[in-house]
């Protein structure tokens, strides 16, 4: 697995930047995703350093292992959309550190 260059970083940003804030959530869902098929591939040879896991990562784990896991993700869905249309979410930015935070 090759590592993220900074043209890449860069573009991702640039990318998400211009997302509407409701998205970009759902950016680093998909990028855990894909992290969590790198590292459960069977057969596959690549390294993962697991250093980094956290409880979160562990209980997302299970979750998307579960047989029902898209019915638990399309109720997560419902839910938030729920919270966004009742205007109990918050803005989210990128800074100038390409973090994310409050906007």
């Amino acid at each position: 697995m090759s590592t993220l260059t900074t043209e890449h970083e860069n573009r991702l940003l640039g990318i998400v930047r211009r997302l509407p804030t409701e998205c970009v959530s759902e950016v680093i869902d998909f990028a855990h995703l894909i992290a969590l098929r790198e590292r459960t591939t069977p057969g596959d040879a690549r390294e993962h350093d697991d250093s980094g896991d956290t409880d979160h990562d562990v209980r997302w784990e299970a979750l998307l292992a579960r047989e029902d896991s898209q019915d638990l993700l399309e109720s997560m869905a419902d839910e938030a959309l729920a919270e966004i249309e009742a205007g109990r979410t918050t803005t989210v930015v990128v800074t100038d550190g390409g973090e994310l935070g409050p906007g």
